[in-house]
């Protein structure tokens, strides 16, 4: 009992309205990850903001 969860149904209409909305596309992504501390930078920055890292 309750092993398996059912799945819903989807149908065709708002199948293709996830795939055109223009809110799904890839984003721009706008920081780089340092190689060495794995810290977010801003793709303005050209050195990492913990470690000091040359970009």
């Amino acid at each position: 009992m309750g092993l398996f969860k059912k799945s819903k149904k989807v149908d065709s209409a708002s199948a293709d309205k996830e795939t055109k909305n223009p809110d799904n596309e890839e984003k721009k992504v706008d920081f780089w990850i340092c190689p060495k501390c794995a810290t977010r930078n801003l793709n303005s920055s050209r050195s990492c903001k913990d470690c000091g890292y040359y970009r």
